[in-house]
Order: structure tokens, then sequence, then C-alpha cells
């Protein structure tokens, strides 16, 4: 291992840590993944599901920039549900339910496969850094094997593993994981360099036997008839698809738990670190919520050859006589046993503000963060950060200029731009009510948005490419057909099926018998989708690219000294305050004010005499990279 070098080193095979990788490598770099165990790389540690709202968003960005995670979802997919599909396009999601062995299964295979990567089964006891230039920089980590190995840049995707120690009831026990040990000596590392760490908390639910739950009362929860996919690779899934089951709490259930409270690790201050506040224990829903008569239970296999179930929404510490005795009150479960009972896990994070928008170390150039060690939470929003310091970490590597996030674009670039740029004292959920431009950035259009920068970093393959190509050819064809079909709506009115589709209570099925499909081919799922969303959304697409682009053409216009925000009546009161206090020199830095949205910068900029000196109306718009 001494003769051996590394262009980069990334810690933890987790899901920031497999994209990390697979980014690195697509760019040309020798990689060693550091991990302690080769077989639970990509292990699903929580939840066996992949998506959700927002969630499948960041999916389907990392796979348009040739990740791994939704070809992995799609392979080991059981179960798969749309949600959301009686709103809008834009909170539309994706939930895939995984077959967890099989999910990590094909991950160390996709890893194993990617060229210039090792992996090396050790914990990262430390690093150390030198002085080069003037400013800090990497310069090799400590491996409790004794090696040393050098390094020009390191991507830490520790997850809850640094000084992790896992709840349950009165039981304490060193790890991060259930039978894993904890990452003890990372953290004294990262403190020399002079960043702050912070505890937080997360949980999980027991896991249930599946053969001791009498389902026969239960609803059933089966998924939709067709798979969703998430990647544009092809997949080779023929698994058996499931049901899940639905159950509740009772007033029963709730009196246990509530006689247990003082056994509750969460109240009696032995956990100090703050919580995932969308994802609660079910003793905190119990305390918090105290008059929901019941919360709803959903019982999801873990896997075609596991016999235990995941009861989601039923993360709890109570020890574990107690979560025998609270499971057992509920329909459905009356002689329910644990195949594991459920626990909480401590660990330090990061305060991503002292990070680049690269997830850079500011006190260390090379060291790069990824994942929920930087206070988020989720299987998809590790991956899109690991997908970015990945990225970030070859560009330092090729002396190539750091990217900043673009809101504008991606779920993905909106998640590290609230990072680096607002911080989190609690563990980061993504939602679509996140991003000003959710109407811009959908399911359906992910490629769209990041082609241009996955294919000037390198990582959208030909093959990739080709299939993109072929769905927006589908789209360019069927809307062309469409554009050229005319329907008689009344004895004076004549329009075309493309302007039919516009209407909300018209569908592709209602307008598919009207015309001749049979010269369209092989039309995906895909093309179909788009073409409709293209046709009942576009005046409202048309007005916030329109926005959109006259706010990047303003970026670089000075703001006028002597205007007063108080003359915008459009400004809310806290939108006046924050750039009171802010004192944006210029409609970039106002834009970028924590809380300032996107609406109230326009109505700045078409103020009169807010901006000093616009450029002419025919200039050229200011991308941002």
């Amino acid at each position: 291992m001494s003769d051996t070098k590394f262009d980069a080193i990334v810690v933890g095979g987790g899901h920031a840590g497999i994209e990390a990788v697979r980014a690195l490598s697509s760019r040309g770099h020798r990689v060693a993944l550091v991990t302690l165990d080769r077989l639970k790389i990509g292990a699903m540690s929580c939840n066996p599901a992949i998506g959700g709202v927002a969630k499948s968003h960041l999916v389907f960005e990392v796979d348009a920039l040739g990740g791994l995670m939704g070809s992995a979802a799609d392979e080991s997919a059981i179960q798969s549900r749309r949600l959301n599909l009686k709103k809008g396009p834009a909170v539309r999601s994706t939930r895939l339910q995984c077959d967890k062995l099989r999910y990590a299964s094909h991950m160390v295979r996709a890893i194993g496969a990617l060229p210039g990567v090792s992996v090396l089964e050790s914990e990262l006891l430390g690093f150390d850094w030198e002085r080069v230039d003037g400013k800090e920089r990497i310069s090799k980590v400590l491996l409790s094997d004794g090696t040393s190995i050098a390094a020009r840049a390191v991507v830490i995707t520790a997850g809850t593993f640094m000084q992790a120690v896992m709840f349950c009831g009165d039981e304490r026990s060193v790890g991060g994981r259930f039978g894993d040990q904890a990452a003890n000596g990372l953290s004294k590392s990262i403190a020399r360099t002079g960043h702050s760490l912070k505890r937080l908390k997360t949980g999980t639910p027991a896991r249930l036997k599946a053969s001791t739950i009498n389902f026969a009362n239960l609803e059933r929860q089966w998924g939709d008839p067709e798979q969703r996919r998430f990647s544009w690779r092809e997949t080779s899934n023929r698994l058996p698809q499931i049901s899940c089951f639905m159950t509740y709490t009772n007033a029963r259930t709730h009196d246990v738990i509530r006689a247990n409270f003082h056994r509750a690790p969460l109240f009696s201050g032995e956990i100090v670190g703050e919580g995932p506040r969308y994802c609660p224990s079910i003793e905190d829903k119990v305390r918090r919520f105290a008059d929901r008569e019941r919360h709803q239970i959903f019982l999801e296999p873990e896997g075609l050859d596991l016999k235990s179930i995941y009861p989601n929404g039923m993360s709890t510490s109570l020890p574990a006589d107690a979560q025998v005795d609270f499971f057992r009150t509920i329909e459905g479960l009356e002689s329910v046993e644990l195949a594991r009972p459920g626990y909480a896990v401590e660990y330090d994070s990061m305060n991503p503000m002292e990070l680049t928008p690269g997830l850079m170390s500011s006190f260390v150039d090379g060291l790069f963060f990824a994942g929920q060690v930087n206070r988020t939470s989720g299987y998809e929003e590790a991956a899109a950060q690991g997908l970015w310091a990945g990225i970030a970490a070859s560009r330092f590597l090729k002396n190539e200029e750091e990217l900043r996030p673009d809101r504008s674009r991606s779920y993905l670039e909106t998640l590290i731009d609230d990072l680096v740029g607002k911080g989190t004292e609690e563990p980061y959920r993504m939602f679509t009510s996140r991003s000003e431009y959710r109407l811009l950035l959908r399911e359906d259009n992910a490629f769209e948005r990041m082609r241009s920068l996955g294919e000037s970093l390198g990582l959208v393959s030909e093959q990739q490419r080709r299939y993109h190509d072929k769905v927006a050819g589908d789209v360019s064809t069927l809307k062309i057909k469409l554009s050229s079909h005319r329907h008689r709506l009344s004895a004076d009115k004549m329009v075309s099926l493309f302007e039919l589709l516009k209407r909300t209570d018209v569908q592709w099925e209602t307008l598919a018998p009207m015309m001749d499909t049979e010269d369209l081919g092989d039309l995906s799922d895909r093309a179909i989708e788009k073409i409709e969303i293209d046709a009942k959304y576009s005046g409202y697409l048309h007005r916030v690219e329109s926005e959109l682009k006259e706010l990047r053409r303003a970026q670089a216009w000075g703001l006028s000294p002597s205007f007063d925000v108080a003359a915008i009546a459009a400004l809310s009161m806290e939108d006046r305050e924050k750039i009171r206090k802010a004192q944006p020199r210029n409609v970039l830095e106002l834009s970028r004010i924590s809380g300032v949205t996107p609406s109230a910068v326009l109505a700045i900029i078409r103020h009169p005499g807010a901006i000093m000196n616009p450029p002419p109306e025919n200039a050229v718009p200011r991308e941002t990279i």
C-alpha cells in the first residue's frame, strides 16, 4: 500500500461516498474508497426505499449526471409508486420500495466495475495537512492498520459514524449503525483544523418478524401497475412486485408510550443532539401531538428473501420491552416479535457554513465533506452531496475553477446553496417548497436541465446521450403530430389536438384514438408525460423562464445607494429588514440574501430608481456557471 498512489481518497461507502467515487473515477482519477465493510457498500441502514416527494427529483438529477443511485433502485425495486399525481407536475414524485440486499449487492458490483477504484477495508483514524504557498492543504490519511497514505484530495462521507453512540432505553453502545463500530478518531482531526462540531441525533424503527404479524385485516397498499424507472439505463429487473400494509396506533399505544417516557433517552437528557424535524420518533410524536388519536404506520417488507418488516413512522429509542408492549396494542401486531429493536444514534456533524460552495473545508484545501456529516438526512440528499463533492474534488485536483451552485438549475444545487449559504441546526431534508424555481425543476426535465453541466464535466456517456436524444425526438415528433391534427369543438371552432391537450380534463389516452399512432413507433412513457406537461403548463413555464432570464441579466447591475426599500410595496417587512441589514451593493448580492425571494428581487429591479446604470435591454444574459 505504501507504493500505491491515489489522486483522491473517499471515506465511507454509503450513498454519498458511492457517488463521490463514481464522479472521480469518471473524470479519470485513481480513487481509494475506505470503508469498514466492503459488503455493506450502499447499505440501506434505515428505510428500504429510494425517492419520495422532492427526494426523487434529486435522484433524477444525480442520474442525469451519470450517478448510480437511480439504476440501483430500478434493479432492486419490489414496488413502484408515483406520488401527488393529482397535483401539478412540479410536485409529482417517484418512490421505489427496494430489496435492500439486492440494492447493496448492485452497488458493490457497480463500484467494483469502476476504473481506477480500490476498496480498502479499514477505519480512517485521522488525517494531516501541510502548509503550501501560505495555505493549509491536505497531505495524508492514517488508517487503523497503521497505514499512512498520501492524498491530494480527501472526501469525508462518514454519515452517522463520527463519535457515534446508539441508544435503546438505558442501554448505550458505541456504533453508527446496528452491527457496526463508530469512527472515533476522525472527529479529533476535524476539530484540530478549526471546524466546529455539533451533536445530532437520528433514529430507526424496530424490525418486525413478518411471521408474527396478522396481515389478514390490514389494508393493503399496492404499487402502480407499471414500474416507474429513475435511470436512463436499461433494467433487467423482473422481481416480483409486493404490497405494503397500513395500520395505526391508538389510544392504548399512546398510553404505553407515555408510561415509558421516563425511560426514553430522548427525554431523560441522555441524548443532547438535535433530531430530524420531519421524521420524529413515535415517543416525540405522542408528546408533541397529544391531541392526535392515532398515527399511521406503513408496514414495508425489507426484501423478497428477508422475513423482516420495516414499520415506517415508528422510529424509537425506548427500551426493547417497551417497544414490544406498544407494538402489541396495534391491529395486526397483537403477537408481534422483534427481529431487532429500534434505536437512536447520536453523532458528530459539521457546520456546513464552514465549507466552500464545492463542499471543501474553508480551513484545509483538498478536504471535502458530503452527506449526513453535513447535517442532512436521507439517502438522496447524501447522494447529491457526494456527487457534488466528487466533482469539486476532481476540479480541485485538475486546478479548475470551483463550481458555484445554480439554484435555478436543480434541487441538487439548491441543497448545496442552502447548506453552505444558510446553514442548518438540524438534519436538513429536501422539499419542493425549498426551491423558488420548482415549476422548472421537475422529474421529467432533469436531463435537459443538467445536460450542459454533465457534458462539460465529462460525466455524460454516449449511451446516455443517445437515450435522452431519443426521448426528445419522440416529444418533437409527437408535438408535430398533435399540432397537425384538428378537432372540431363546435360548429364554428376547430382546434389542434395539441391545443386540446392543454385542457386539464384532457389526457393523452383521450387523444390517442383520434389519430393514427402507428407511425409514431414505441413511444416512451417519459415522452408522453413530457408532451402533456409542455402543453398544460406552457404559459406558466414561459413566464417563469422569462423571469429567470431577467434575473440572470440583472445580476451584475448595481443598486442605487439612494433607493429606499420602504418605497416598494411588494416587499414584506421581513424582506426590508434583511435587505437593510445586508446592504447589498448589486443584484447578485441581493439575490443571495437568505429568505429574499426572486419575486422580491424582481420587484426591486423593476422599481424606478433602484438600479444604477443598467446595461441595455439587448445585453447578453449572464449565465451562472
